[in-house]
């Protein structure tokens, strides 16, 4: 297949192929390389590659709501029905005859900021449109706003059509094109954020830029893999203690089941089985039961956070998966596992220089995210769980988690999302000497 493309094309190329093969690899977890070229040459020898049409694909019209589209931009675009009944039908009823400049300001505010951020949608030109009369022939009348666009950049053309010009100041950032930062854009806002987007952004922005925006396929290192299997294991074993005592036989069958689905090689596979066997079955020995208390197994816990300043307003969603919830007493209890030897606290707290508080950012993160996502409770402790067993006893570190915490934390996630949505990090390097992400984002922009 030959393609003849603009480089703004070949990131849309990059990316069908990265999304192509994260399919291929969930369906294969043991596929090769070779069996992914394979995969696309069959593709298209059936004329059903996942690369048709680029062109075509990027013209489409986009249909969606206002509340849809904050922080994407378009060349056009067209905002239709802008009458009294849609954009002032949260103004008080009794307030019949609306004139600009009398009409009660405040409770226009919120479809004021409304319409402003679809006009700012449009790089080049936005048309507002409305109709006399609706469904049943109901009579409508043009939103009032409508008289608040300044001559100085709309004029009424005939049949009461508006046309916005220039509404957006384009200025460039850096050296990056505004086509590909649209582009960055629109996938942050099609992502969810975690905490471990969060840290990686902290450790490098260019990390978080590659592994979670781009979603660069990254080697399955052996710790990695073994940790998923225990999770796996350790989240079967939960469910099943709520119902039965398990015996240690069954928690043996589901941990060679977890082990055995990870992409182990035919060397480590033996050594996984092992060390997973030793951790999930310490953790059985060390387990005291939930008793009446209520238990949330690996819970996944998501909110829409709003992001606004003078400038700027979008959504992102939060998300994250607590391994382990317990209600005790007034709150709850998470709990995160490690598959690592136990961590003193000033290790985990940040406090020694090879360390960088990402373990306990974890705890207080998990605290904005349940109270924030509509759980019952506020997480009052937050504990590490380390499987890697000593003496045959699996040790941990509680700490209390204070409510100032997860007011940080919300400060910093706020701050971090408008770092990546204004692409602002985009010349900066992390201070490590020779991180790989700086070096490859160097290769990167000089291919953009």
């Amino acid at each position: 297949m030959s393609l003849s493309l603009n480089k703004s094309e070949a990131h849309d190329v990059f990316r069908e192929i990265i999304d192509e093969a994260t399919k291929f690899v969930t369906k294969l977890r043991h596929a090769t390389l070779e069996d992914f070229n394979n995969h696309l040459s069959l593709l298209i020898l059936h004329d059903i590659p996942p690369l048709i049409n680029l062109k075509e694909k990027n013209s489409r019209v986009s249909l969606m709501s206002i509340h849809k589209s904050k922080g994407l931009e378009y060349d056009h675009v067209f905002i239709i029905d802008v009458t009294d009944r849609k954009f002032e039908k949260n103004s008080k009823k009794a307030d019949l005859l609306k004139i600009p400049g009398l009409t009660n300001e405040k409770d226009l505010d919120e479809e004021r900021r409304l319409l402003y951020v679809a006009i700012t949608r449009a790089k080049r030109h936005a048309t507002l449109s409305y109709a006399l009369s609706g469904k049943n022939d109901e009579a409508s009348a043009p939103s009032i706003l409508l008289d608040e666009l300044s001559e100085k950049f709309s004029k009424r053309l005939k049949g009461e059509v508006f046309e916005g010009k220039d509404f957006l100041s384009t200025s460039s950032l850096g050296k990056i094109a505004l086509d590909h930062k649209t582009l960055f854009r629109e996938e942050f806002l099609k992502r969810s954020f975690s905490v471990t987007a969060l840290n990686n952004f902290l450790d490098c922005p260019w990390k978080y830029f590659f592994r979670n925006l781009l979603l660069l396929p990254d080697v399955s290192e052996f710790n990695a893999m073994l940790g998923t299997a225990c999770h796996e294991a350790l989240r079967r074993f939960h469910l099943e203690v709520r119902k039965e005592k398990v015996t240690k036989d069954t928690l043996k069958k589901i941990i060679h089941e977890e082990v055995e689905h990870q992409a182990f090689s035919k060397r480590d596979l033996p050594i996984a089985l092992e060390k997973a066997l030793d951790y999930v079955c310490a953790y059985r020995e060390n387990f005291s039961p939930f008793g009446e208390a209520k238990a949330f197994i690996e819970e996944k816990v998501t909110f829409t956070f709003e992001v606004k300043t003078e400038k700027e307003s979008f959504e992102v969603n939060i998300t994250g998966k607590i391994d382990l919830a317990v209600e005790e007493g007034a709150g709850v209890h998470v709990k995160d596992f490690k598959t690592k030897k136990k961590m003193t606290r000033n290790e985990i707290l940040g406090l020694t220089k090879s360390s960088d508080g990402s373990y306990i950012r974890q705890l207080n993160f998990y605290k904005f995210l349940w109270e924030n996502g509509g759980r019952e409770g506020k997480v009052l402790n937050g504990s590490l769980v380390f499987l890697v067993p000593e003496r045959g006893e699996i040790l941990c570190e509680t700490f209390i988690l204070e409510e100032a915490d997860r007011g940080l934390i919300e400060e910093l996630v706020k701050d971090v999302l408008l770092k990546i949505y204004d692409l602002s990090f985009w010349n900066d390097k992390c201070p490590e000497k020779n991180c790989e992400f700086c070096q490859l984002s160097e290769e990167f922009k000089k291919n953009i």
